[in-house]
């Protein structure tokens, strides 16, 4: 689980906070980090489907010539998205 992660948890109230004078401890609920995990997959996972979905729209015949370059536009900005949030939550393939 990177840092971001555990930043949103904190931000959410989604974790205990111990205080006592000596330190600080985090308390994250049983399973936390496999939750992140899975929310951040389905996040991927959508980006992916956009993608598969604007390659099929590239492929038809009825698309024209302009259409498939949009498509195939939407194509690469989905894929990079779902690297780009799987990157950013640290997230291993």
């Amino acid at each position: 689980m990177n840092e971001r992660i555990r930043q949103l948890a904190r931000d959410s109230h989604m974790v205990e906070v111990v205080c006592s004078q000596k330190s600080v401890k985090v308390n994250y609920p049983k399973n936390f980090e496999k939750f992140a995990e899975l929310i951040v997959r389905e996040c991927m996972a959508q980006c992916e489907q956009v993608a598969e979905d604007a390659d099929a729209m590239a492929k038809s015949t009825f698309v024209t010539d302009v259409g498939r370059m949009i498509h195939e536009g939407a194509w690469g900005g989905a894929k990079n998205c779902g690297v780009q949030i799987q990157t950013h939550f640290g997230v291993e393939q």
